[in-house]
């Protein structure tokens, strides 16, 4: 059974993203070709990232998604690789803003 707050997928109650990750992760950019902002992912792990920025947790994200727990940890993990980031903070940080605005 799926949790009240889960069955829209949107974001828990209690939890709201900022401004622009909210822009940025409802845009639906990522569906796009070219120009979407990280090509470098596929659209489950966009989802992925999106739900991480809605501050759920794996198990919460299996639910939301109708995956198994082991596949979103394989999912998250892809998404810090692809991103080169270490972990979900800087994942959500790094999926918030474009490329062209990275610091290295």
């Amino acid at each position: 059974m799926i949790p009240a707050d889960l069955t829209s997928c949107g974001a828990p109650s209690g939890i709201a993203k900022s401004p622009a990750a909210a822009a940025m992760f409802s845009a639906g950019t990522h569906h796009g070709a070219a120009g979407r902002p990280f090509p470098e992912l596929t659209g489950r792990e966009f989802e992925v990232l999106d739900q991480m920025a809605a501050g759920r947790s794996n198990s919460d994200i299996a639910e939301c998604l109708f995956l198994s727990e082991k596949t979103v940890r394989n999912l998250v993990s892809m998404v810090f690789t692809k991103l080169h980031v270490p972990n979900r903070a800087q994942a959500i940080v790094r999926g918030a803003r474009p490329a062209s605005a990275a610091i290295d």
